[in-house]
Parts: C-alpha cells; structure tokens; sequence
C-alpha cells in the first residue's frame, strides 16, 4: 500500500498551499480600477481625486503604462469606508476642505 502523506490527511498539500496563499492579507484578487470607476465610486471630480491625493487626503494612483493609471480597488473601498466612519461620529470638516468631497 503505498500512499503519500499528503492524501491521508484532509485535503492534498498543493490544495493546503493554495488555500494559504489566497487567505492571505487580501481576501481577493488585487483589482485596479480606472479613473472613471473611481469618480462614480466616490462621487467627487477628477480634480477633486487630485486634489486630495496631491494633499494626502486620498490613495495614490499606480502607473499602468505611459499613458494608463490606477487605484489598487481595496485602497479606495478603505478610503471611502474610512470616510464613512468618519462622518458617522460626527467629525467636523475643516474650512479648507469643505466643497472637496
């Protein structure tokens, strides 16, 4: 009877490494979105994404090619629940930035 370790106990070890790897940090496949699914995801302009990423305030965009770019989707969902924590407990926005959001 000749059976390997791997297949006596629950589940092969390449289905245990898989199952490792794809729980790691990100719960999914890492998605990039474009300029446009981010404006309709927040609802601000384009020059409000500038603004505030120039500022900080928001995720920094990733060079695709020459001419592309992208936000990492989980950073962007963490901003805008980030943003909705935020103004659940009631903090107040400064004067500076009122009108950007």
């Amino acid at each position: 009877m000749n059976t390997r370790p791997e297949e006596t106990t629950n589940g092969s070890a390449r289905a245990r490494s898989i199952k490792a790897a794809s729980s790691s940090h990100l719960a999914g496949p890492a998605c990039i979105l474009r300029v446009d699914q981010v404006m309709a995801r927040t609802a601000l302009s384009r020059t409000t994404l500038w603004r505030l990423e120039r500022r900080g305030a928001f995720p920094a965009r990733r060079q695709l090619s020459p001419g592309a770019v992208g936000w990492i989707e989980a950073e962007i969902e963490a901003w805008i629940l980030g943003r909705l924590t935020r103004d659940a407990v009631g903090a107040r926005v400064p004067d500076n930035l009122r009108g950007l959001g």
